[in-house]
This record gives structure tokens, C-alpha cells and sequence, in this order.
């Protein structure tokens, strides 16, 4: 699938205020190879960094395993070798060692011996790990790149739907008292930010922190609201806040 023109003012511009879609709904997803629909869905279920994974020492999520489903597809498709600039193929190469360099240099000058507060595993496995996820984001744009704007776009705006439903069943679980159920599926019931109807709400929804929620929400709002989904832009609006709200345990 061809990649969209992102020049400004061009067919983003276009894309971006189109009629509303579907995402993976839509025609564009079902006609799409094996490759494309895995990345689609692997970016619905963005939202879920920490319900519903799987403790593996860290949280395996539901978008990574997309994403490595995506990756074999691709690898047997042979539909890794995408259509673009060769600065795309440039530019992975040197994230790529940056990432892998920065690793190594951090490694030798590294005290194995070491403790830091709020870090349970070790400092070597713990730098590997993040060497692994900056990877994986690199390989992620490199993939998810040959899906155009507007099918991203639709599919993002429907992740935030996901989230906000996630929300809203974390806030009516502590409500009613009965947090057990989504502390099974891997939800945060702890952290708690605004207090409302005398119960303090957890700010983090199917992320760690409330930050990330935050983080999240602030982007989904700048797309929504440039897409005129002025319904999701709401829905977007209400995790911004809890950027800057305290949290307690």
C-alpha cells in the first residue's frame, strides 16, 4: 500500500478533514494484506500498556504481540521492502545504532552491583529492555508507515474509544466498591487522582500512570480535534488532566 503525501497543505490536509471512516470497519482494512490488518489492530489496542497483558517481568501487551504477528507477516509476505524515500532506510539504520550504541556505552560504564530505588530487576536487564522497546518502535513507524493517514487516523480515533470505555468502567468499579474484578485484567486500581461523589477515582485508566493516560489523550485530542471529530476531541479532552493531578496509593 503506498504510503500518503504528508507535504503540508497537500493531501494530509485532505485526509485529515475527510468524512468520517470506519478504521477497521472500513473497506480499506478488509482489502488490506495480513501485514496491514495486524498493524491496524495492533495500533487499536495501543491504549492497553498495562490492563490487560501479561506479567512476563514486564507487561506484554496486546500490541506488541500484534505487532510481532505483523512483523513474521511481513518476514513470509516478503512486504518489508516498502515503497518510499531511501532516507526511510537511512534513518532506521542510524536510530537504530544510536539506540544500540547508547546501550552498550551505558553497559560498560555500568556498576552491576548497583541498586535504585523503585527498580526490582537488575540495572543490565532492566538498560537490554529498554534497548529492545527503542527497537521496537523503530521497527513499528518502519511497518506501520505503509498504512495511509487516513486509516491510522480512523483507527487511532477508535483506540480512544477503547480507552474511554476503560475509564469509564474503572471509575464505576471504585464507585461501587468492587475493584477485584479489573484488578484481575491487569488494571491499576491504586492510584488515585480527583476526588468525586466522595471517592477518590483512579487517573490512570488501561495505562501505569496517569501521565501516560495524559500523554495519550493530549495526542488523540490534537488529531481528533484536527479531524473536526469534535465528539472524540471531548472524549479526548478529559485525560489531559491528569497530567499535572497528584496521585496517591
Amino acid at each position: 500500500m503506498q504510503t500518503a503525501n504528508l507535504r503540508p497543505g497537500t493531501r494530509w490536509s485532505r485526509i485529515a478533514r475527510s468524512p468520517h471512516g470506519r478504521g477497521i470497519r472500513s473497506e480499506e482494512f478488509w482489502a488490506s494484506s495480513w501485514t496491514d490488518r495486524l498493524l491496524a489492530l495492533s495500533l487499536l489496542f495501543l491504549p492497553f500498556q498495562y490492563a490487560l497483558t501479561i506479567d512476563v517481568g514486564f507487561p506484554l501487551k496486546i500490541s506488541e504481540l500484534l505487532l510481532a504477528a505483523a512483523l513474521v507477516s511481513a518476514i513470509i509476505g516478503r512486504r518489508w521492502q516498502l515503497d518510499g524515500p531511501r532516507t526511510d532506510g537511512f534513518l532506521v539504520i542510524t536510530l537504530a545504532g544510536f539506540a544500540v550504541l547508547s546501550t552498550v556505552r551505558a553497559l560498560i560504564s555500568l556498576d552491576p552491583t548497583a541498586e535504585v530505588q523503585g527498580v526490582r530487576r537488575s540495572l543490565v536487564l532492566d538498560l537490554l529492555l529498554y534497548c529492545a522497546y527503542a527497537l521496537m518502535v523503530i521497527v513499528y513507524w518502519f511497518l506501520v508507515r505503509r498504512l495511509s493517514v487516513a486509516l491510522i487516523r480512523d483507527v487511532l480515533i477508535q483506540s480512544l474509544w477503547l480507552c474511554t470505555a476503560a475509564v469509564i468502567a474503572q471509575a464505576v468499579m471504585l464507585l461501587a466498591n468492587l475493584p477485584q474484578p479489573l484488578e484481575a485484567l491487569g488494571f491499576d486500581m491504586r492510584r488515585r487522582g480527583q476526588e468525586w461523589l466522595g471517592e477518590q477515582l483512579a487517573r490512570c485508566g488501561p495505562f501505569l500512570e496517569g501521565q501516560h493516560l495524559g500523554f495519550y489523550g493530549g495526542a488523540l485530542f490534537v488529531i481528533a480535534l484536527f479531524s473536526r471529530r469534535y465528539v472524540a476531541t471531548a472524549a479526548a479532552a478529559v485525560p489531559v488532566t491528569n497530567i499535572t493531578r497528584p496521585w496517591t496509593t
